[in-house]
């Protein structure tokens, strides 16, 4: 597997425009979370866009391809999986991958939460409160899972279509869950936390395994019937 990966990444970070806004944004997440134990748990969920659509452009180089052609006037992305295949990887291998790439992108980003704790507290002092972690992980982990959803369920030529909408979608449910649920509390407790991000971080987790094992499901009788289409 670490083979295979290696040889992937070879071709993902030819994108260099997808992880170019994805450390910008990366940046500035850094910046709004230095001051979450001041901001307070409305500005700590509000910031949590910043983490998953992070997680999002560094996960797009690995499902999309740089390459394209023209075919009758028409521009056509090459999909990663079908880059992937031309290296002589199964579908299987393929849709494993993926798997082991998503969920290292969304622990690296509850790393780089944890770490940021540090300096919150520092700068907030008595204001800081485990309740801000709570609220940052929750809502990542939901959203961040949320939006994965699209990256195995849409097949890897309509992905070009399928990211930008339902990204579009994730987030208007995203600001407009936060705004609703939040917008007019001023007193915030660690109930109300569980209680709001609790089923965002369950709903969004469950869906994501639900679209793995599609995906997965679909590699395995697609190599089993010999099916040359890729997914």
């Amino acid at each position: 597997m670490m083979t295979s990966l290696k040889a992937e990444f070879n071709l993902c970070r030819k994108n260099r425009a997808n992880f170019i806004m994805g450390a910008c944004l990366l940046f500035l997440y850094f910046l709004f979370l230095l001051f979450s134990g001041v901001g307070g748990v409305q500005y700590t969920a509000t910031i949590s866009i910043f983490g998953y659509v992070t997680i999002l452009l560094f996960l797009i180089p690995w499902f999309m391809s740089p390459a394209s052609l023209f075919q009758n006037r028409k521009k056509i992305c090459v999909s990663s999986e079908h880059m992937a295949l031309m290296l002589g990887l199964s579908k299987r291998t393929f849709v494993k991958n993926r798997i082991v790439i998503c969920l290292l992108h969304w622990f690296l980003m509850i790393c780089f939460i944890t770490v940021m704790q540090a300096p919150a507290w520092l700068i907030a002092g008595e204001q800081y409160s485990v309740l801000l972690f709570l609220t940052e992980v929750l809502s990542v982990t939901g959203f961040s899972f949320f939006a994965m959803v699209i990256l195995f369920v849409c097949p890897g030529q309509k992905l070009t279509i399928g990211i930008p909408l339902w990204s579009g979608f994730c987030g208007g449910f995203t600001g407009g869950y936060i705004g609703g649920v939040l917008g007019d509390m001023e007193n915030v407790t660690k109930s109300d936390v569980t209680r709001f991000f609790c089923p965002v971080a369950l709903i969004g987790t469950g869906l994501f395994v639900i679209s793995v094992v599609y995906g997965y499901c679909k590699a395995l009788c697609e190599e089993r019937k010999g099916c040359p289409k890729t997914r």
